[in-house]
């Protein structure tokens, strides 16, 4: 009885204090055809931390790869379970049964290896109906071409210096739901070109290209930089069908275009600078009437067909602000191009009083439509400057006691020591919060949904503050990083500076090793 009662309690605590895990492990598929992926989903629930332990493992040639994390989330009875998943990919071409490989992960830091899982490779296999027989037993696989990801301009034909529109598009008939994402592991290839992301832009697709889906999330602005024939456009996207059953997200190469770059004719004109396009100018002054020795100020607006590039203002006049407003849309004419505003507000001194004749103002520039260099030219009116005013007289101030001083003296500098150090505390502290959001922004880049959790995750960010980020910018996907922040609760904004240090730290170590 004494020792029936030890075991009993020795059960009892060895159940308390092991770890309770609830790890689920799925196949997409148990039979499939050579090549054809097979996806394993490992899921925790949300209250764990679930990290990946290597990148693929492999066991009697079958290799896993790892293909991301991501999270789920369900409603039953009223009640919200969230889970975390890891997925990995099989793609065997060997026929027979296999076994997947030994799979280890982490939950809460411990190691877990999945339980052992097979699979079938044959050759014309039937998928089952996942409704059975009485809606017809089983279905074909359906088969469909390979999703083909292609890279476009607005233009084969460019000069140096000329602007254009690129652009992603997928074709494949097959897709229900198509899933494309760009795979932030791979650059883009754009040789001799100067890229940038442009926003609120719309294409308007040509009849003859006929894609079933623009990747609008990154359309660029490319300018050439050196004639010749140069290849855009080369990288890796993940494709996918979203309504598929079993779908995966397949890593698809693209296929870049090729765009021809023409030099500039010689020689250019003396005041040229590299603008292409077709501009005109305009003038507005800002004063009418000065002294001298003061500034006259004006208003220079050089707007027209191209993208801005190349207008400058030449002394002896002096820029105090540039604007510039560039926009790709549909012009008189009818084509789609880009349409630039440059607005300078501009100084100059004159030297002498009377009338004051400024120097004519001129810009030159290439037109690509023409093939020939123009000109346009502003003058600013005439401005009448008088003599310089004299000094005026200061009144004299009354004496104040050396006491009364001393004690004005002393209470200012205490007042704004005490102020500036408050000011500085203050200044100091956004700073730093703008630093941290600007690094946060550009590390995160356009990354959304399981791109973005796998980012984190794979710099050691916990799995709670990668879903909190990936929710956010889900939530909130028209809004920028630094809009979001503002819109969040005081501990939000906290987990959200936290992980910004924490990748700024680790960029930090990477910097320090790569200068060892």
């Amino acid at each position: 009885m004494f020792f029936g009662k030890l075991i009993f309690l020795f059960l009892i605590y060895f159940s308390l204090s092991s770890p309770i895990w609830s790890i689920d492990v799925q196949l997409s598929k148990s039979i499939a055809s050579p090549g054809e992926p097979i996806i394993v989903s490992i899921k925790v629930d949300s209250g764990q931390d679930l990290q990946k332990a290597e990148l693929e493992y492999a066991k009697d040639g079958v290799k896993a790869v790892y293909q991301g994390f991501s999270s789920e989330t369900q409603i039953v009875n009223f009640k919200v379970y969230r889970s975390q998943v890891l997925n990995y990919m099989i793609q065997e071409r060997r026929e027979g049964k296999h076994s997947v490989p030994p799979i280890r992960v982490l939950v809460d830091g411990k190691s877990v290896v999945i339980p052992e899982l097979s699979f079938q490779i044959q050759k014309g296999k039937q998928r089952p109906n996942p409704f059975g027989s009485f809606f017809g037993g089983t279905e074909k696989e359906e088969t469909s071409e390979p999703p083909q990801v292609k890279f476009h301009t607005n233009k084969q034909t460019v000069y140096v210096n000329e602007l254009l529109v690129g652009y992603f598009a997928l074709y494949q008939s097959g897709m229900k739901a198509p899933f494309l994402e760009r795979d932030p592991n791979h650059s883009i290839s754009f040789p001799y070109f100067v890229s940038e992301v442009l926003q609120n832009i719309t294409i308007e697709i040509p009849d003859a290209i006929q894609p079933i889906l623009v990747y609008e999330k990154e359309i660029y602005g490319l300018t050439a930089l050196k004639p010749g024939i140069h290849s855009l456009g080369k990288t890796q996207f993940l494709v996918g069908d979203s309504l598929r059953l079993g779908s995966f997200h397949e890593a698809t190469s693209t296929e870049p275009t090729k765009v021809t770059v023409l030099p500039l004719p010689k020689p250019a004109p003396q005041n040229f600078h590299g603008a292409v396009g077709e501009y005109e100018a305009h003038i507005k002054p800002l004063t009418t009437k000065v002294s001298l020795g003061e500034p006259i100020f004006f208003e220079v607006q050089v707007v027209g067909r191209g993208g801005g590039q190349g207008i400058s203002i030449p002394p002896p006049f002096q820029v105090i602000e540039k604007r510039t407003d560039t926009k790709f849309k549909s012009l008189e004419s009818g084509e789609n191009d880009f349409y630039s505003e440059i607005t300078f507000t501009v100084s100059i001194k004159p030297t002498e009083p009377g009338n004051f004749s400024a120097p004519a103002l001129g810009f030159s520039f290439f037109s690509p439509r023409k093939k020939s260099y123009g000109e346009t030219s502003v003058r600013l009116p005439t401005i009448l400057v008088s003599e310089a005013k004299p000094p005026q007289e200061v009144s004299p101030v009354q004496p104040i006691s050396n006491s009364s001083r001393s004690l004005g003296i002393w209470s200012s500098l205490i007042l704004f020591g005490f102020v500036f150090s408050l000011s500085f505390l203050y200044w100091k502290k956004r700073q730093n919060e703008n630093r941290l959001l600007s690094f946060l922004d550009l590390t995160l880049g356009k990354k959304r949904g399981s791109l973005l959790g796998d980012f984190l995750q794979e710099r050691d960010i916990s799995s709670s503050d990668s879903m909190q980020l990936v929710q956010l910018r889900t939530a909130f996907s028209d809004k920028s990083l630094r809009e979001i922040f503002a819109l969040c609760d005081k501990p939000t904004k906290l987990q959200i500076l936290s992980i910004s240090k924490k990748l700024s730290q680790m960029e930090s170590k990477h910097d320090n090793r790569r200068k060892r």
